[in-house]
């Protein structure tokens, strides 16, 4: 104490990991120059680096010019294993090849390397002798000749080459890589024994025009290890086969034969597994789904992103400008998900919805697609051969485009729809009558065709439990149709919505989609691909909101000082970052299941996807109004235009409300028959005593629950507590229920205010939970900010854990004591008065 005034060092009176956590909070150029401070630091810092450094991804690299690239490959070039860079335009080419030469210069032991449309040096190239994995897009040249055979000294085992056909010259020399284990090329036609001499291939991706099936034939039976074969063999058709040491050509004849049996084999996903959500409310986790899915391989997400970046580039040069049909049929945005047999691109979920990113941020546009890519949807699962074959070419290319018409202005007290189809017996034809509303029409210069649902009575069925729902197909150009007026919605003004009438229109059976009759389950299909899909319009909308407000924070000063360092800024800001980090989380987790899987019941899923999409869009746009202040109330202004859409994505179609019953309801009959027998007896105390003392001597609590799910083990240790929080509140929601079944019985669904806070619950729960799941992966593997990531997971989940705990001690204190009961008792007299009922508060009582 009596040296106070003496100098604190701060480089030998840190610990090692107290240095490591300030580096992790500096950035890419900061930590560079720290390390360059001292020995120890250096040190210190090449700790670090090996494990957040060992990849370098394409964000990372486009934060740093050459010089800054140099300065840091000079400190941890030899501990570098992958360098990755897809993309690239044509102005960065001469920085992207000079990047190039510093990491041959400094990444001796580089592994993987990916590159896009760079011109590189052969000799350079020859000296990445640990080099395993290579992925490049390069021109055809002499100069791509010479890069060609300067690989054949390495010993490559992973090759994938984009850009012009590969000659017979520049094929033989890839041919020389005797080491290659996969190949994905486009070449000239070359004689098959020159892929002969590549033993150790397991996997073969070649375009090649003009192939033979004897060729074909030669190349499964030459390459003894050969696993997997690709080659497409001509325009809209494709040959795929398994293969093993020993295939014979019988099996190949065979496959051959109906590729479409073959396409559906491969591309079959894993079992099925538990229902994860609907398992939560039975107190269930299933830990093995915290590896967040990887369903799009590294190859194919190269290939995805260059498909993007035309895409990418027309709406970033015309973001306010209409968009024409011509245009958007050109960019292949009517057929992301119409399969490649149908001229389309056939991408599965989690691509299909990448793809979708870049138009998200125009929501009328994107409302409009998104409508008609859920009708694709529903012709791939339950279209017959033939209406596919007759739909999906059209609506891939856009010449046809789809809506669904599902919602009326007033559906009937004592029917299902006031939309009905009638059968004709002696005809076999149904006659449609009635009118649908907010279906959202074609642009201009395209064709129509509309999904109808509507009521049908089951004719092998009288009365009321015959009346039935049946999907139909209707083409807009068929007499009878007839289209309204048109709805002057309060947002998304851009998407034109109208009525359509149907008058007597005449249709086939071949227009049923799916069975007769069977409408009510093949509608619950349509609704969870429509919730995937919209939930994407709400995080779209959501970013744009973010970022316009964080702009407006950072640009701002008012009374000397920026709006961003305010405090109440920054937790707005946060609060939105992590809301928007969890619907991304969920929505890409719930799409990698429905790949992963085969017919993995996501229904929960994907309604609280949704939900929780829209509940926080809506607080993310009021609260944009209030930190904006005045200047939002300018008609026209991005704050007011999104608030108008955010308040459409929440009342269009279903309801949030509607959602919540559906979430809790849904939740309570998974559980209802998985502890019917313990509910009975607690429902019983006098015939079952040894339940109830068993209930009583329990140690867990609502404070303090007991589980034994061993979350943590399955995510980064980092993640040990946001894993705890989770066990938590999936304990607390078992009790809920538990508790509500016991309470109320089969009245259960009488009680829409609880039944609200069950479903919060379990959607509060996989946010949390899918957001551990995505900050584990992105940290384990590097990804670039990781560590904010992770604490973006963990701020999720701590604030998960508080409102889950709020919410199960509103449920387990009852009416009585959460106040429902006097809201309930209020309620009757504002009926009975029909509204405002007190008097004015100046009265005198004479």
């Amino acid at each position: 104490m009596g040296n106070s005034s003496a100098k604190y060092d701060f480089e030998t009176g840190l610990s090692d990991s107290c240095w490591e956590l300030v580096i992790s909070y500096l950035d890419v150029i900061s930590q560079v120059r720290l390390a360059q401070v001292s020995k120890r630091l250096y040190s210190i810092f090449r700790n670090y680096a090996k494990r957040r450094y060992k990849h370098l991804d394409e964000k990372l690299i486009q934060m740093l010019s050459a010089e800054e690239l140099e300065q840091l490959l000079q400190l941890i070039g030899d501990q570098v294993q992958s360098y990755v860079k897809y993309s690239c335009g044509h102005a960065f080419e001469q920085l992207y090849r000079r990047h190039f030469e510093i990491i041959v210069r400094n990444c001796k032991h580089l592994e993987r390397f990916a590159l896009y449309k760079v011109l590189l040096c052969p000799e350079l190239m020859s000296q990445l002798s640990q080099l395993q994995h290579l992925w490049l897009r390069i021109d055809a040249g002499a100069l791509r000749s010479r890069l060609l055979e300067s690989l054949i000294p390495l010993q490559l085992e992973v090759l994938v080459l984009r850009g012009p056909q590969l000659n017979a010259e520049e094929t033989k020399y890839i041919c020389n890589i005797t080491s290659l284990k996969e190949l994905d090329i486009c070449c000239a036609q070359t004689p098959i024994e020159q892929f002969l001499k590549l033993q150790q291939l397991e996997k073969l991706h070649m375009v090649m025009p003009w192939i033979t099936d004897d060729q074909f034939l030669a190349l499964i039976k030459g390459l003894q290890r050969l696993q997997t074969i690709y080659v497409p063999r001509s325009a809209g058709s494709k040959a795929t086969a398994t293969s093993n040491s020993s295939v014979n050509a019988q099996q190949w004849a065979e496959e051959s034969r109906s590729p479409e049996e073959a396409s559906a084999a491969a591309q079959q996903g894993l079992p099925a597994r538990e229902p994860l959500v609907k398992n939560f409310f039975v107190g269930l986790a299933d830990n093995e789904l915290l590896g967040y899915p990887e369903v799009i391989n590294r190859e194919d997400m190269a290939s995805l992103q260059n498909a993007l970046l035309p895409v990418k580039d027309y709406f970033a040069e015309a973001p306010l400008q209409p968009h024409s049909l011509e245009n958007l049929q050109q960019l292949g945005l009517y057929g992301l998900n119409v399969p490649t047999d149908y001229d389309g691109k056939g991408y599965a979920w989690s691509a299909s919805l990448m793809a979708s990113e870049p138009e998200s941020n125009h929501t009328s546009l994107a409302l409009s697609l998104q409508t008609h890519r859920v009708v694709v949807d529903m012709l791939r699962e339950l279209g017959t051969p033939e209406q596919q074959q007759k739909y999906l070419p059209e609506l891939g290319s856009g010449k046809l485009v789809a809506s669904d018409a599902i919602f009326e202005y007033a559906p009937p007290e004592n029917d299902l729809f006031g939309t009905k189809a009638s059968y004709d017996l002696d005809k076999h034809t149904w006659t449609l009558e009635g009118e649908k509303a907010f279906v959202v029409m074609a642009p201009p210069g395209a064709s129509q065709l509309f999904l109808v649902l509507a009521q049908t009575q089951n004719i092998n069925v009288t009365g009321e439990l015959g009346r039935e729902l049946t999907l139909f197909l209707v083409d807009g150009k068929q007499p009878g149709v007839r289209l309204g007026e048109t709805h002057a919605t309060f947002g998304c003004r851009e998407a034109v919505m109208r009525r359509i009438h149907f008058d007597q229109v005449q249709l086939s059976n071949q227009q049923i989609l799916g069975r007769a009759y069977e409408g009510n389950r093949h509608s619950e299909q349509l609704m969870r691909f429509s919730r995937l899909r919209s939930t994407l319009l709400g995080i779209g909308l959501s970013k744009r909101l973010l970022n316009h407000l964080t702009n407006f924070s950072v640009e701002t000063t008012q009374c000397g000082v920026q709006v961003k360092d305010l405090e109440m800024t920054k937790v707005n800001l946060s609060q939105a970052m992590c809301s928007i980090y969890a619907m991304e989380s969920m929505l890409y987790l719930t799409a990698g299941l429905m790949d992963e899987f085969n017919n993995q019941d996501v229904t929960l899923e994907t309604a609280i996807t949704k939900y929780y999409t829209l509940q926080q869009l809506y607080a993310i746009s009021t609260q944009n109004l209030s930190l904006l202040g005045p200047a939002s109330l300018h008609s026209g202004q991005p704050a007011e235009l999104a608030l108008r859409d955010s308040a459409q994505l929440c009342t269009q179609g279903e309801s949030l409300t509607t959602l919540s019953m559906f979430i809790a309801l849904s939740g309570l009959q998974h559980a209802g028959i998985r502890m019917n027998e313990g509910v009975r007896k607690l429902r019983n105390p006098l015939f079952n005593p040894g339940s109830i003392f068993s209930k009583f001597l329990s140690s867990t609590s609502l404070e303090s629950p007991k589980t034994n799910m061993r979350l943590a083990e399955h995510v980064h240790p980092t993640l040990e507590a946001p894993a705890q929080y989770i066990e938590h509140s999936v304990a607390r929601l078992n009790m809920a229920v538990e508790l509500m079944f016991t309470r109320y019985g089969n009245s259960v669904v009488e009680r829409q205010h609880e039944l609200q806070r069950l479903a919060n619950i379990a959607t509060i729960i996989y946010a949390m939970w899918a957001s551990i799941a995505r900050a584990s992966r992105s940290y384990c593997i590097g990804l670039p900010l990781a560590d904010h990531e992770l604490l973006t997971a963990t701020a999720i989940c701590s604030q998960g854990r508080d409102d889950v705990l709020r919410l199960a001690m509103e449920i387990y204190n009852g009416n009585y004591i959460n106040n429902d009961n006097n809201l309930l008792r209020l309620s009757k007299q504002v009926a009975k008065s029909k509204g405002y009922f007190a008097v004015h508060p100046l009265t005198f009582n004479f």
